[in-house]
């Protein structure tokens, strides 16, 4: 089961939540992270381990840890085991 958290500074930023949000762009990938920018101007880092890519997006990796960035807060999800490819192919954001 995942585990959800956020710091201690703040409960979680602008009453949002992550599925309301499109991505912009993605800002960096590697065989265990990918980087987005989100439209609401905060960073979604998505990691795990053995993620492959093609020219169409991910092919291949297991994603573990996921955490939204914003200056002096954050969020996060971990205890995760879920293929990369089906994260991308998911019917809605949810």
């Amino acid at each position: 089961m995942a585990t959800y958290g956020h710091n201690l500074f703040d409960a979680p930023p602008f009453g949002i939540p992550w599925y309301d949000l499109e991505i912009i762009e993605l800002v960096d990938a590697s065989n265990f992270s990918m980087d987005f920018l989100l439209s609401d101007g905060t960073n979604l880092r998505i990691f795990g381990n053995g993620f492959t890519y093609d020219e169409q997006g991910p092919t291949g990796g297991t994603v573990t840890f996921v955490a939204r960035e914003i200056p002096l807060n954050y969020e996060f999800a971990f205890d995760i085991q879920i293929p990369l490819v089906d994260l991308f192919n998911a019917p809605t954001k949810a």
